[in-house]
């Protein structure tokens, strides 16, 4: 399966971590966790090519959290 080519892969219940591994890799960007613990929640997701910012808005309504993009930084944090 090629799907890595086209910037689309699957994950399912895998730490938020690894999916954003794979954003960073995709997309040259640093993604930056404010609170350590959002590392380990579990996230089933497709990842698809798609502007980066949306894909974002997905993981962070999933997720509770929210992001503050600052050119290739990314910093996510918890909702509270």
């Amino acid at each position: 399966q090629l799907s890595w080519l086209n910037h689309e892969k699957y994950f399912q219940n895998v730490p938020l971590a690894e999916v954003l591994e794979q954003l960073e890799r995709w997309y040259d960007v640093e993604i930056i966790l404010a609170d350590p613990y959002l590392a380990a929640d579990r996230v089933t997701f497709f990842l698809e090519n798609k502007p980066l910012k949306n894909i974002l808005e997905v993981l962070s309504l999933m997720n509770d959290i929210r992001f503050e993009q600052d050119g290739k930084k990314i910093i996510l944090t918890k909702n509270s």
